[in-house]
């Protein structure tokens, strides 16, 4: 239902109200390696894919007119634009994030920007000055830009902020809330007959919370303007992030179907291993190097991998007699992976500028599986438990009565030889 609402909402968001000006059309200067190239361009405009593998500084000049100066308040609402940039109305500039001529590390393409024009800024003939400087890999550019009057600007603005900010923070605190209840259960909770690293606990605890944990620092790493390492060594992070991701649910999925001691689990253990042992090296390639289709090749395995396990993982349990808990796995599974290649024909292989993951919330899936799966096994267990201790219970009780009944047939027994033994019969 979630994807189902995300999908609709972006695919709605290409309708504009009447009033809005959609600049769309620009002048660009290109600044690489100390050379400097001025063309005109269309928006979007997608730095990695024009300019693979390199970073760059780019100014572009979008020029409008209007009829009349507009007597009140305008709005700006750019969707997406950076890493860093500046932007100028009529030489006036309005907002800078960041350095233009040298990389901090910084990121502010990560949310969409909303500015307020004064009516005195604008006129007849008007030129919006954008300046960025785009770090490769780290998908810098700028999106067509939208002016007109607040009232049908900002719920424009509004709607795109809520699916990556505000749609991205719900899905950090469910998953960082799901990974610490199974954490917790899997301390808490003792079980027998499992080998390291969950000896004497259920480790489907144990994978489902490290799971989740990773997926929230992967979704989060979206919110985050200002990583504590510099670029590119952040860049790895969320890569190598996914592939603990992807490495733990798996890992979860075998347990749900009892794969534990598989010799072909075994096998794909260690080459989901090598996959994500190859991560960093994946994402240095792509990201300080240059070579972008290192990364997209790591991301297209990632995805046939879990493509393969999913359907595997459905086909036996529809053909076997299995607990529901795997057919629903696999399911989320497989939208999961289908969503996934979505987003990897927008991202890598057919770069679209300004478009919005939906991995990160058709995730929620797996994540509402994987919870309603810990909460059924815990439920399941306590019952056991209860039902366990009522069982001691009861026995205890029916040895204290034959203790007692013994001690009782014993007394009685010793008091009746006790009366014969001093009876007159007894003396003699």
């Amino acid at each position: 239902m979630v994807l189902c609402l995300a999908w609709a909402v972006t695919a709605h968001s290409t309708t504009l109200p009447t009033d809005v000006l959609l600049i769309d059309r620009a002048t660009l200067t290109v600044t690489l390696a100390e050379q400097t190239h001025t063309r005109d361009v269309s928006l979007p405009y997608h730095w990695d894919k024009h300019h693979p593998g390199q970073s760059g500084e780019g100014t572009f000049d979008l020029r409008f007119n209007l009829p009349e100066r507009p007597e009140k308040p305008w709005s700006l609402y750019l969707p997406r634009l950076g890493n860093a940039y500046e932007v100028s109305l009529n030489q006036t500039v309005l907002q800078r994030k960041g350095h233009l001529t040298e990389s901090n590390g910084s990121d502010y393409a990560q949310v969409p920007r909303y500015l307020t024009l004064a009516p005195d800024l604008l006129g007849n003939e008007n030129v919006l000055t954008i300046r960025i400087r785009a770090e490769m890999g780290r998908r810098g550019g700028l999106s067509p830009v939208l002016l007109g009057p607040p009232t049908s600007v900002e719920p424009l603005y509004q709607q795109n902020h809520f699916w990556r900010v505000t749609g991205s923070i719900a899905v950090v605190a469910f998953s960082f809330l799901v990974g610490m209840l199974a954490l917790a259960l899997w301390a808490t909770q003792t079980t027998t007959g499992h080998p390291w690293p969950a000896q004497g606990r259920d480790p489907i605890y144990l994978y489902a919370g490290l799971a989740e944990l990773f997926w929230t620092l992967r979704v989060g790493d979206s919110l985050i303007e200002t990583p504590p390492l510099s670029w590119p060594w952040w860049g790895l992070v969320p890569v190598v992030v996914l592939g603990a991701w992807g490495y733990a649910m798996a890992l979860f999925c075998m347990e749900v179907a009892a794969w534990r001691t598989s010799i072909r689990a075994h096998a794909f253990k260690v080459w989901l291993a090598v996959l994500m042992g190859a991560s960093p090296l994946a994402a240095l390639m792509a990201l300080n190097w240059g070579v972008p289709v290192a990364l997209t090749l790591w991301y297209a395995a990632m995805g046939v991998t879990f493509l393969g396990f999913g359907g595997v993982y459905l086909w036996q349990g529809i053909k076997a007699d299995v607990a529901w808990p795997q057919r629903l796995v696999a399911i989320t599974i497989l939208i999961n992976v289908a969503v996934g290649m979505r987003d990897l024909y927008i991202f890598r292989i057919n770069p679209t500028y300004g478009e919005n993951s939906l991995m990160r919330y058709s995730a929620l899936l797996f994540g509402m599986a994987l919870a309603w799966i810990v909460i059924v096994r815990f439920r399941t267990a306590s019952m056991q438990a209860r039902e366990l201790m009522h069982t001691l219970q009861t026995r205890i009780a029916e040895k204290e009565a034959e203790l007692s009944a013994t001690y009782q047939t014993t007394q009685a027994t010793g008091l009746l030889l006790w009366r014969l033994d001093m009876s007159p019969v007894g003396l003699y």
